[in-house]
């Protein structure tokens, strides 16, 4: 979900943030492993949260009418282990796969997005800690991403008592 901060009057160069991204996402897998010569499956899920401001480099009006949106954004970072992964029981399965016991990794997140139409390519550094260095989550890496994205802009506008559609006779009152 992005929330704009729309001012169609003013010059976007003169502002710094133009609104607020928020993404969650998440996951289930189930891990196979084998224990005493006997395949064993373990459920668990993933959930990744990110949320922080953008700068949004087109135009409202261009980037409304013609889809076309360039935006980086600092988002605050998040990834969680839940499932049965995350119970204290498997520590040592965790301790063995992960070299750690954490569940939870957090950090910041830089974010550069290209759309054009509903096609977002996406380029992510996260900088991600946790107890233990964690080969491919904690530290920073750059991942990029090409998605096809729908939805549809919701436009909130402040009201007044005095606008015609909030008329006390209107209303019922």
């Amino acid at each position: 979900m992005n929330l704009y901060f729309n001012d169609f009057n003013r010059l976007k160069i003169f502002r710094v943030i133009s609104g607020f991204h928020f993404q969650l996402i998440g996951s289930t897998k189930s891990w196979e492993f084998i224990q005493n010569d006997q395949n064993n499956l373990i459920d668990m899920a993933t959930l990744s949260l990110r949320a922080g401001p953008f700068y949004e480099f087109i135009n409202d009006k261009i980037r409304l009418t013609k889809g076309y949106s360039i935006k980086v954004g600092l988002t605050y970072s998040t990834r969680r282990i839940l499932g049965d992964l995350s119970f204290s029981r498997n520590n040592n399965l965790k301790e063995l796969f992960l070299n750690t016991t954490d569940n939870s990794f957090s950090g910041l997140e830089f974010i550069t997005r290209f759309k054009v139409r509903n096609v977002v390519a996406e380029f992510s550094i996260p900088i991600l800690k946790g107890g233990n260095d964690i080969s491919g989550l904690t530290g920073s890496q750059v991942i990029t991403s090409i998605k096809f994205t729908g939805g549809f802009p919701i436009e909130l506008k402040s009201r007044s008592f005095n606008d015609e559609k909030f008329q006390l006779t209107q209303l019922g009152l």
